[in-house]
């Protein structure tokens, strides 16, 4: 079975223990897409979204999986929302930055003359 059949199995043993493991199914929705099993991996996608909605790169899977599909508008809508959140990832980050931002005192002495 090898390696993604390892895989597989690790991650239906884990959703034994805990059937709401948005990761594990995440974790499926991927192995899935890499050997071309799309529709399966976009159900397990779904799943991992409906358990979790904000599950971090759910959304961008579920687009890429989507684009593999062909089905390109639904695609869209799933890496615009990736993007959206990545943008407000950034954006709170340099917030903070800008906020906990100590000046240099280097830079901000007076030059001797």
């Amino acid at each position: 079975m090898g390696r993604d059949g390892d895989a597989e199995r690790a991650f239906r043993d884990a959703l034994k223990r805990d059937s709401k493991m948005a990761s594990a199914y995440a974790g499926l929705a991927r192995l899935y897409q890499k050997q071309q099993k799309l529709e399966p991996a976009l159900k397990m996608a779904d799943t991992a979204l409906r358990i979790s909605p904000e599950f971090e790169g759910g959304h961008y899977l579920r687009g890429r999986i989507l684009m593999q599909l062909g089905r390109e508008k639904e695609a869209s809508v799933e890496l615009a929302a990736t993007q959206k959140k990545l943008d407000t990832q950034l954006d709170k980050e340099r917030e903070s930055r800008e906020k906990n931002r100590v000046p240099n005192p280097e830079l901000t002495r007076e030059p001797e003359p």
